[in-house]
């Protein structure tokens, strides 16, 4: 979980909460052994994200529903909003059954998936 004292301008938290802000995500997840993970000054640890020089790795337990190759593609495209042009692997370690089932997007008048609430979020049109 993101913290909250955490200074502005820390890319790692920043995204995390860009991650967590996605409806398909339920929350940061750091794999079976804790390996995707960052590890931050003062004993901080934040699980489900690792960013590294030119690249970002994110560990995720997404909700039933969810179309995994176009979320691969929304996180990767909100995590390159946080920290630019960067390679970014997305790694979804589980299924939340237990979470509620996220619609799908709503169509717009000419079929097209619309930008309206109950959408996919910002990234609506990426695929």
């Amino acid at each position: 979980m993101p913290d909250p004292a955490a200074p502005a301008d820390d890319p790692v938290h920043a995204v995390a909460a860009a991650v967590l802000g996605h409806r398909g995500v339920v929350r940061l997840d750091g794999g079976p052994y804790g390996t995707v993970a960052s590890y931050l000054p003062g004993r901080r640890r934040v699980l489900g994200v690792q960013v590294g020089a030119g690249s970002a790795h994110v560990g995720v337990v997404v909700r039933p529903g969810v179309a995994l190759p176009r979320l691969s593609d929304e996180i990767g495209a909100l995590v390159r909003d946080v920290l630019g042009p960067v390679a970014v692997e997305v790694t979804f370690f589980d299924i939340a059954e237990d979470a509620p089932t996220v619609p799908p997007p709503r169509r717009g008048p000419h079929g097209g998936a619309g930008h309206a609430a109950g959408g996919w979020g910002r990234h609506a049109g990426l695929a």
